[in-house]
Parts: structure tokens; C-alpha cells; sequence
């Protein structure tokens, strides 16, 4: 995640994450699938009075995708990924351990479809119930003195 924080309150950021997912065992697929997240999002500190502690709000738009090699049964492979557009909502603390390093932790809720499957190269479009993730952040925030 990179951010600009254009005063004490307001700032944006850029942000991209992966996760790794193993499918059910009686799906008939082996393997993993990667989760990503591309979004571009505002975030708010909260004006809550706690020592070193700042609580904040955060809303994005991005893009999600599934993807993994396929291995069926039969030993077959395929490249396959689904992908398609999201709303993400979060919360969180950072914790300042410095004035210019602080601790960051916060939940983030995506919610979206994925509209569109590539398989083995081609190109389709797919209507699927809508689906959201969970990701718990935890990281470090560095402030460049200014």
C-alpha cells in the first residue's frame, strides 16, 4: 500500500494484495488459487482522542481476480481466472510508536461479482452471485519528516 496524506485527516492510496486459497477437496480440482486485489481508495482519521492512537475509515474501488492452473481428475491442466469490479469499506487503528513510525491495523470488506472468466486464453463473460472477502491488515506506516 502507498498513500498521500494531503492533511491530518484526509488521504488516498494505492494498494495490491494476494492471497493464496486451496480449493474444498471434493471440488475435483487440485492446487491453489491466487486472490488479488487492485484498489485505489480514500481514507479519513477519525477525530477520537486516545494517546498515540489515531481510529480511521477507509473506502475503495478496484478490481478483484481469481486465478490458478487447473488440474482435474483426468491430469488435465488449463489456466483459469475469474475477475471483476469492487467496492471496498475498512476500519482501523494506527498506533504510533514514534512520531514518525506507527503500527497500522484495520479490516477490510470487498464486495463485487466477478463478471469476467478466462479459460485456457478465452475470453467470456459470466454472471455470478455477488461475493464479498474479509482481509485483516497489519502493518507498518512511515511518515517522512516534514
Amino acid at each position: 500500500m502507498v498513500g498521500y496524506g494531503f492533511n491530518r485527516t484526509f488521504s488516498s492510496y494505492v494498494a495490491f494484495d494476494v492471497a493464496k486459497q486451496s480449493p474444498k477437496r471434493n471440488e475435483g480440482v487440485s492446487g491453489s488459487f491466487g486472490l488479488g486485489h487492485l484498489e485505489f481508495g480514500a481514507r479519513a482519521n477519525l477525530a477520537v482522542r486516545l494517546p498515540n492512537t489515531i481510529p480511521y475509515i477507509s473506502a475503495s474501488v478496484g478490481r478483484r481476480a481469481l486465478s490458478a492452473r487447473a488440474v482435474d481428475d483426468e491430469g488435465n491442466e488449463a489456466d483459469v481466472s475469474m475477475s471483476g469490479r469492487m467496492l471496498g469499506l475498512g476500519a482501523g487503528v494506527e498506533h504510533f510508536v514514534s512520531p514518525t513510525m506507527s503500527v497500522d491495523g484495520g479490516v477490510q470488506l470487498g464486495f463485487g461479482k466477478f463478471d469476467l472468466l478466462t479459460l485456457a486464453g478465452r475470453k467470456l463473460d459470466i454472471q455470478v452471485n455477488g461475493t464479498t472477502t474479509v482481509r485483516l491488515r497489519l502493518g507498518v506506516t512511515w511518515r517522512p519528516r516534514v
